[in-house]
């Protein structure tokens, strides 16, 4: 039997022989990734895929339906969360977004000054002090709420250190003898206590040559998105990504929107697809060549009739064996 892979191949083939040149035109838009609805199919199915072989390894161990249920709920790679909360500050609490205690070493002070002057956001942008994608949200810390702002600059500063992770190399290498954990903080551009919070959650650590190795595999990898896909939905107004802010995170995360929107809907997220307005676009991206163009519009738990336990993928439970 054809492999998928072979099977794209082969319908290039014959689009490139016989299609129109509207049908070939559509052909190369995908091939470079354009977001289209369709493409979502891919990367659901593949979780789909993983979560229905944790189902089935559970099963096989003579699990009750809770167990299994609890196992597919540890398998997701949420962050803490309640699944009876209806709002998104309640469905993924402040208080335990952040690894063991190192919530009181997020220090948002440049970020709120950032926002209110420009030669210190540019000093940023320059120097690389803060995630890119982080500084695009800086209107955020406009608002005439201050105790709001204070609120999103917390998140948005927990934000640009995780960020700042997913890009790092994927594995880490910690030298007592070059400066230690402290020099590696510094490098990264965040407080010594978090750096330590976040290597302790999201990758495992071995010892080699006198030096710490921390390396992620897959599901600590997945685990990471997830905190930053929440992170990035709380620090919006009514936990509500444009279509603008939308692609800009997935251009940051190195995806395509369209996977980017799944790992949205793991969260409990919903979204809709969506365009991209000329006036959404910003002066410096335009300059780059930036159009408007195909996004979505992602909410974290838009109904409040409606639980974070809910809004997450449904799972399907094998039958049972007679």
């Amino acid at each position: 039997e054809e492999s998928r892979e072979e099977r794209l191949a082969t319908n290039k083939k014959l689009v490139e022989a016989f299609g129109s040149t509207r049908r070939r035109r559509q052909l190369n838009a995908r091939e470079e990734g354009t977001v289209r609805v369709e493409k979502l199919g891919d990367a659901a199915d593949a979780l789909q895929a993983y979560m229905g072989k944790v189902v089935t390894d559970a099963e096989a161990q003579g699990f009750t339906k809770d167990k299994i249920m609890g196992q597919v709920s540890a398998a997701r790679q949420l962050p803490p969360h309640n699944l009876e909360a209806c709002n998104a500050w309640d469905a993924y609490p402040w208080e335990t977004l952040v690894p063991g205690d190192a919530a009181g070493s997020i220090r948002p002070g440049r970020l709120l000054k950032a926002a209110q002057e420009y030669e210190v956001e540019q000093d940023m942008r320059e120097k690389r002090k803060i995630d890119p994608y982080v500084l695009s949200r800086l209107p955020l810390l406009r608002d005439p709420d201050q105790r709001l702002v204070k609120q999103r600059a917390q998140v948005l500063a927990y934000l640009s250190a995780l960020l700042t992770l997913k890009n790092a190399r994927p594995v880490i290498q910690v030298d007592p003898l070059g400066g230690g954990l402290e020099k590696k903080a510094s490098d990264l551009k965040m407080s010594t206590e978090l750096l330590e919070a976040l290597l302790k959650a999201f990758y495992h650590c071995s010892h080699q040559d006198g030096r710490e190795r921390y390396e992620q595999d897959k599901e600590s990898q997945a685990r990471l998105v997830a905190y930053i896909c929440v992170a990035a939905l709380l620090a919006e107004p009514g936990a509500c990504l444009s279509p603008a802010s939308c692609s800009a995170l997935a251009d940051a995360l190195k995806m395509p929107a369209s996977d980017l929107v799944v790992r949205f809907r793991e969260v409990g997220a919903t979204s809709v697809p969506s365009n991209i307005k000329s006036e959404d676009i910003s002066a410096e991206e335009k300059e780059k060549g930036a159009k408007p163009a195909r996004s979505y519009t992602v909410t974290l738990l838009p109904d409040p009739r409606k639980t974070l336990g809910q809004s997450l993928p449904a799972i399907k439970l094998p039958a049972k064996r007679k």
